[in-house]
């Protein structure tokens, strides 16, 4: 079989559609309970990794980030795909690589 589009291997009936169009139903996750305007991003220290250690929130950062991988993992229970190491590849979503994956990249050390 020839891929010739990156996802196809994983999803065969999709074709080079985007998954919205398809009406798949899909949402953007976040730790927070509403969207943050650009002023809420700036003012909060635990947005970020860094910003949360330097202002000794981090074990609030942390409880946030344990909330989010959980969801993750309960949402990839049926079958995850990572783009990590650069290679389109199905993964067990409670694998401990798939919890490095996803911590580095919450992180900011490296991104999905």
């Amino acid at each position: 079989m020839t891929v010739t589009i990156p996802h196809q291997c994983h999803f065969p009936d999709i074709g080079d559609q985007e998954i919205a169009s398809l009406g798949v139903p899909f949402a953007f996750v976040s730790v927070f309970d509403h969207w943050l305007t650009e002023a809420e991003c700036m003012a909060t220290n635990l947005f970020t990794y860094r910003n949360a250690f330097k202002a000794n929130q981090l074990q609030d950062y942390l409880a946030g980030e344990r909330k989010f991988l959980a969801l993750y993992n309960h949402l990839g229970n049926a079958g995850t795909i990572v783009n990590c190491p650069g290679v389109l590849r199905s993964i067990n979503s409670a694998s401990s690589e798939f919890q490095r994956i996803l911590r580095r990249s919450l992180r900011e050390a490296l991104f999905m």
